[in-house]
């Protein structure tokens, strides 16, 4: 499962620290640079803890998620003995899939030479290896990924060995105790119904689009029709919190004056764990999306959207709609950056440190998992 090794790209961590502390960003060709990108997934995307799915989409014995952890292709399953386990979606045969689409099933089976698996990931039946010299059923397993959950989501990280999700992010548990926030899965299967899912293909490199997802100094003019429509978006009209790997974002009810027919948000808190998680509450929506990196200048981008049961439907439908608009404008806006540093042109972006706050937490972290992938710090 490792791939060849390949030496570290050159990263002047010195350089990169100087260069954040004085509201500078990475250098472009950090955003288009293939030793970087191989870097960035080894390293951050391969050992971080995922946003994978709603709960909802894996509730009950035999439901069936397939998709990725980093550059990791998985599978997640609930066992007959409703426990959540998750497996490298790679046949131990010759590494074809097991599991092709989300959905049920009853065992998940190569369609290449017909290796099947229980859902606890044991090998269930291999043709003609009966008489096979030194064939070990015991040892041809799946091979195991991390699984967590917390509040409406469910969490994946592709290190089997990695800490469990909150201790991951140790202080929000006190956090959201504190707020009277929920974070039972249950809560969220008994009161919200999953209505849709969108995805996105960003033609841009996740860091351009993470830069874009943290701040809100864009949103009065990228966002004017959509979420600066319907938010109040100046600096003063949200709070902001850091925590170890997590970020929340909430914002004040807007005080302008709502016209007939615009949508006007009364709520809205979003928790944002890197790299790239979000889970936002906004009235009776909620949006759960992970982004995941797909080449050195591409990245693909998942959104859920649910409403809780009950509520307007078509109020929600409306939202949903707002939201899909906004981040649509998100990835036409990403993918001119993308091209514009490709150029070579402008050496490394400036950002407005008061304004862009969020987004030099965010270009920390990723400078720390450079330190420790390469000292060890």
């Amino acid at each position: 499962m490792n791939k060849p090794f390949k030496p570290a790209p050159s990263i002047d961590l010195d350089d990169l620290q100087t260069n954040l502390d004085q509201g500078w960003g990475f250098p472009a060709n950090f955003y288009s640079d293939p030793d970087i990108y191989d870097f960035d997934m080894k390293h951050i995307y391969n050992k971080s803890w995922l946003l994978f799915a709603p709960v909802h989409q894996l509730s009950e014995p035999g439901d069936t998620v397939v998709g990725r952890a980093g550059d990791v292709p998985v599978v997640v399953v609930r066992g007959r003995d409703n426990v959540l386990r998750g497996f490298v979606n790679l046949c131990r045969h010759r590494g074809y899939t097991v599991a092709t689409e989300t959905g049920k099933c009853n065992t998940l089976t190569c369609r290449y030479h017909a290796w099947s698996y229980n859902l606890d990931g044991s090998l269930r039946g291999a043709p003609n290896t009966k008489q096979e010299p030194g064939f070990d059923k015991s040892e041809m397993s799946l091979l195991p990924i991390a699984v967590d959950t917390w509040g409406p989501a469910v969490f994946v990280n592709a290190d089997p060995e990695a800490t469990p999700f909150l201790a991951h992010h140790p202080k929000i548990a006190d956090y959201t105790r504190n707020i009277g926030y929920e974070t039972d899965p249950q809560f969220y299967l008994d009161n919200y119904n999953l209505v849709r899912t969108i995805d996105y293909d960003f033609q841009s490199n996740w860091k351009l689009w993470y830069d874009n997802n943290t701040e809100c100094y864009h949103c009065p003019t990228i966002h004017s029709t959509s979420f600066g429509d319907a938010f109040e978006t100046n600096i003063g009209a949200f709070t902001y919190e850091e925590f170890d790997n997590c970020m929340t974002f909430s914002f004040s009810p807007d005080a302008r004056p709502a016209e007939h027919g615009k949508l006007k948000a009364r709520s809205q808190r979003a928790f944002q764990f890197y790299p790239g998680s979000t889970i936002m509450r906004q009235d009776d929506l909620l949006l759960l999306h992970q982004a995941i990196p797909t080449g050195p200048e591409t990245s693909k981008k998942f959104m859920y959207c649910l409403l809780r049961k009950g509520s307007d439907t078509e109020m929600g439908k409306r939202w949903i709609d707002l939201w899909d608009q906004t981040f649509s404008e998100d990835q036409g806006a990403t993918q001119i950056q993308q091209a514009g540093l490709r150029s070579g042109r402008m050496p490394r972006a400036r950002y407005v440190t008061n304004q862009e706050e969020a987004t030099m937490f965010v270009n920390r972290l990723t400078l720390s998992a450079y330190r420790k992938a390469l000292t060890g710090e």
